[in-house]
């Protein structure tokens, strides 16, 4: 799998209700403004991720994520209305969220900000656009990571008037029997699908709910519920019961000791990555625990155990803290009777002897471990900072396995072949869930490989769950040391099942680790920074696979100037860790390119154009006198000019080799001292595909022809069959029904079909043809271009994407037409403006009689057809021959003489810009043209 940063476009092909249509446009139009910015798509085809250089700013975080939505929604076919901010964390309505924390600062590196898709003001299900952020100055976007759906099939539809409460209990009670209670209120959604698997897009509730208690396995059930809010059927379930089948206390650069200590309560702890059964406890200090006080009420030691102020007198300790509550669900809850003498330091040893007691002091104890190494690496870390009094579950039926149910994690007793399951590395694993879904992720093969990763780098020891089974002390149930590679139709060459696919991010994070360390960092400075890297990933990951987001994001986080085109600080580390696992790092742009005069689209045969090119070092240094422009001819022939350099990785070449009309793509590259040859656009080694190269025409300039914003009535036709949807110019009401809701140059008016509410808004193409005819055009000098935006959708009614919209040209006044373009039925059928531009004489020959039409139809059954166009232009490219110019020859004789110069002193010190006088050009007549001229004194050239 290879992912690329690249500056030209990447034209993405819809995948049905899958995600929508990309705008190839958009998405060139943003490449264009940024750069080296890069894309990846998810395997289903849906644009995922656009990152690598620095794009929007704004005035704060929000201010520019807000940019964001506003100019480039439209690249997935959407509106800044479809897109609300709302961020994806459970219980946690926060919509903005800082990552990678400077412990030494206290400052956050980042701030990711996220939106929602909506329909019609309801949310779809599990959707997202995140900005991700840089915390410098103008807040440079450097990441929009995107998981958005197809919600054509919904275009018109009347959304339910609210929840239907007596079907969603129906369903309930048919999934759960009678005795379910409800763990989330039943929420509207629209649901099109999750991760990779697509549905059609319906209106749809969401509800948790559950059945038995945890004490009772055999007849206990959590899960999550989506039914379609017509008919109730199932669309999905999600089972909410995830099963698992040192160490590191804390950076007290966070958790600071109380000052005052009057002692410290110490509990007895497996230390190891290993089983309690396997290896002896240690007395650690008991972090956080609650002790009973008759003044204060509770005091809560410090995440070393220690405790102030508390008065003398006797109390009972049990395994309960701030931020966890041990349940038994089995076995003999552990309690000590403790005497704390007035005046004189305390020692507390909790020492537990039965299984119970010794799994309620690790289980609370690594609980803590996990959740403290967390905030660690980000104390802003969604829910879990403020979450106090959260459940263990200790001793619940059953054996071999333990669970994380969304509310709780919970352990099992020894037995079936297999010791108690509270110990280190599976309370980390099980926590682990609790952070992928706080953090606004879905669980799946991600979760499980998330749950692995926090054990691996709390415990360092690439075996998970040493001891799992009894009687092998030495082997777990996983291992991260593994060569599991990524499998696009598998999940992983370890398998496709959660739990073996899974291994692949564990794999990735050993060696990531493994990799800092030959690099020379120490084994803790490995470890915590990958730990920093893995933890901020998580609340920028959607969904519950594992795929080469993961390594985009990771190394965005790891980037240290917005620009991963020139690496990152550890680029080729995280890249060589990831690589053993199947997984391809963006490549790098070993130089970069700058453009002083721009890349002219215009070039004179008669003047030429100066291309000016910088060339400057990133990964790599550049060769000099190596700067090359190509220049690609119709024909198919290429040719690659040597650019002369002018000082230090500065080259200007003049170019004039080109014919009136005559089109051509350019494109450059230049040597670095590896040997490799970079290209640009696009600064890889590989040479720009033709649609990515830059374009030119031979021409002295451009006129405008014909220009036509619909502000005004210019002559336009309507005509046709339809019935009902005629076009008609006006401002757009916005139905949400398919239809544009604003125009698309910002003027305000736009010709589109039935600009209606009447009717609930059914005010589509009914039955027929529309067209709309343009007024006779001159279209006659060589070059014309015409260019136009246009609106189509037709995925909604009883046909989705069955008709199509016509866009057709005429050269001789209307009496014959050719087709320009057929838009649809399914691509560009979604709605969404769109600029496209046409040669004329590629399908008619130059004209006085131009016209263009465009033909929107309802021809199948019952499909909801809208069009719109807007901001139709005639352009010319012109190329006249001026003749050489003559600076100093005043009277346009061909001769600079005497007369010139009389005419000079004549006009002497007096401002006159432009007159033939001012031989430099400066505004004013003075010495320096006094000069000019009589260098050029004698016959002109």
């Amino acid at each position: 799998m290879s992912v690329g940063l690249v500056s030209g476009a990447l034209l993405t092909t819809e995948i049905q209700n899958t995600g929508p249509i990309v705008d190839s446009f958009e998405l060139q139009r943003l490449q264009t403004e940024f750069p080296g910015v890069g894309t990846w798509n998810a395997p289903d085809g849906r644009l995922n991720r656009i990152f690598g250089r620095p794009m929007e700013t704004g005035s704060s975080p929000r201010d520019t994520a807000m940019n964001v939505v506003r100019n480039w929604s439209g690249i997935w076919g959407l509106t800044p209305k479809n897109l609300m901010l709302a961020g994806p964390f459970p219980g946690d309505d926060r919509t903005e969220q800082t990552l990678m924390w400077d412990q030494a600062t206290g400052a956050y590196k980042f701030t990711a900000v996220y939106f929602k898709q909506n329909v019609q003001g309801i949310p779809v299900y599990n959707s997202r656009l995140q900005v991700l952020v840089r915390n410098d100055s103008g807040y440079p976007a450097v990441s929009i990571g995107a998981d958005l759906r197809n919600v054509g099939a919904l275009v018109g539809a009347s959304k339910p008037a609210g929840i239907d409460r007596s079907l969603v209990d129906a369903r309930a009670t048919d999934f759960l029997g009678t005795d379910f209670v409800y763990v989330s209120k039943p929420e509207l959604v629209v649901y099109a699908g999750y991760d990779f698997d697509s549905v059609p897009a319906s209106f749809a509730y969401v509800f948790d709910a559950e059945v038995g208690t945890v004490r009772d396995l055999d007849n206990y059930q959590k899960a999550r519920y989506i039914i379609d809010a017509n008919s109730g059927e199932l669309l999905r379930k999600e089972n909410l019961v995830l099963n698992c089948t040192h160490n590191e206390r804390i950076a007290n650069a966070i958790f600071a000791s109380a000052t005052a200590i009057d002692g410290v309560v110490t509990g007895a702890n497996t230390i190891t990555s290993r089983a309690e059964a396997c290896d002896p406890e240690v007395q650690v200090g008991m972090p956080y625990l609650a002790i009973p006080d008759s003044i204060n009420g509770t005091v809560y030691t410090d995440y070393e155990g220690n405790a102030t102020g508390l008065v003398g007198g006797e109390r009972t300790l049990t395994v309960d803290g701030r931020y966890f509550d041990v349940n038994y669900a089995s076995g003999t809850p552990y309690s000590q009777s403790v005497t704390i003498e007035p005046g004189l330091p305390f020692n507390i040893a909790l020492n537990p002897t039965n299984e119970s007691g010794k799994a309620a002091m690790n289980a609370y104890i690594e609980s803590n471990v996990v959740r403290d190494f967390t905030l660690a690496r980000n104390p802003s870390y969604p829910t879990i900072g403020n979450q106090f009094d959260w459940d263990i579950n200790i001793g619940v039926s059953g054996s071999c396995n333990a669970f994380y149910n969304g509310s709780s994690i919970n352990f099992y007793n020894a037995g079936g072949g297999c010791n108690n399951t509270a110990f280190s590395v599976i309370v980390h694993h099980e926590y682990g869930h609790h952070l992928v879904n706080v953090g606004g992720s879905g669980q799946n093969e991600f979760g499980e490989g998330s749950g692995d990763v926090m054990g691996v780098l709390i415990e360092r020891d690439s075996q998970l769950a040493r001891g799992f089974f009894t009687n092998d002390c030495n082997n777990g149930i996983r291992n991260a040391d593994n060569t599991c590679t990524f499998d696009p139709s598998g999940c992983s060459s370890c398998g496709s099942a959660i739990h073996s696919c899974g291994q692949l991010i564990s794999g990735c994070v050993w060696d990531c680790v493994a990799a800092f360390e030959d690099s020379g960092m120490t084994p803790d400075e490995a470890n915590f920074y990958m730990g920093d890297l893995y933890v901020n990933m998580i609340p920028l990951h959607s969904g519950g696979s594992i795929q080469q987001d993961i390594l985009i994001d990771i190394l965005t986080l790891d980037d240290d100037d917005g620009n991963l085109n020139n690496g990152s600080p550890n680029y080729f580390e995280i890249a060589s860790g990831f690589a053993v696992h199947g997984f391809d790092a963006p490549e790098l742009s070993g130089l970069d390119f700058q453009f002083p005069n721009g890349t002219p689209s215009i070039i004179s045969p008669f003047d030429g154009v100066d291309f000016a090119m910088n060339v400057s070092g990133l990964s790599f240094q550049p060769v000099p006198n190596t700067g090359t422009l190509y220049i690609a001819r119709s024909n198919g022939t290429v040719e690659a000019l040597a650019m002369p350099q002018l000082a230090e990785s500065q080259y200007l070449l003049s170019f004039s080799d080109i014919e009136c009309d005559e089109a051509v793509r350019y494109y450059f590259s230049a040597e670095a001292t590896t040997g490799d040859v970079f290209y640009w656009p696009g600064g890889q080694t590989s040479v720009p595909l033709p649609n990515n190269r830059f374009s030119g025409i031979g021409a002295t300039g451009e006129i405008v022809s014909f220009e036509d914003d619909f502000q005004t009535d210019t002559g336009w036709t309507v005509s046709g069959s339809a019935v009902d949807g005629q076009w008609g110019r006006g401002v757009p009401i916005g139905c949400d029904r398919g239809d544009p809701e604003s125009d698309a140059d910002g003027s305000g008016l736009c010709f589109l079909t039935d600009n209606s509410s009447a009717n609930n808004c059914n005010s589509d193409v009914d039955d027929g043809q529309t067209i709309l005819t343009s007024p006779i055009l001159d279209a006659s000098a060589a070059g014309s271009v015409i260019s136009y935006s246009r609106w189509f959708n037709n995925q909604a009614g009883a046909s989705p994407n069955q008709d199509t919209m016509l866009v057709q040209v005429s050269g001789d006044g209307g009496l014959s037409w050719v087709g320009l373009e057929v838009v649809g039925p399914v691509a560009d059928a979604a709605g969404g403006w769109y600029q496209k531009e046409f040669l004329v004489s590629s399908y008619v020959g130059n004209s006085a009689n131009f016209r263009i039409r465009f033909i929107a139809q309802d021809t199948g059954d019952g499909s909801v057809v809208e069009a719109a166009v807007d901001g139709v232009r005639l352009l010319a490219t012109e190329c006249t021959d001026d003749g050489p110019s003559c600076p100093g020859d005043a009277d346009s004789n061909g001769t600079v003489d005497f007369n010139d110069l009389v005419s000079l002193l004549s006009a002497w010190d007096s401002t006159c810009s432009g007159c033939p006088e001012d031989v430099d050009g400066s505004g004013t007549v003075g010495f320096d043209d006094l000069i000019g001229l009589l260098s050029a004194f004698g016959p002109c050239p």
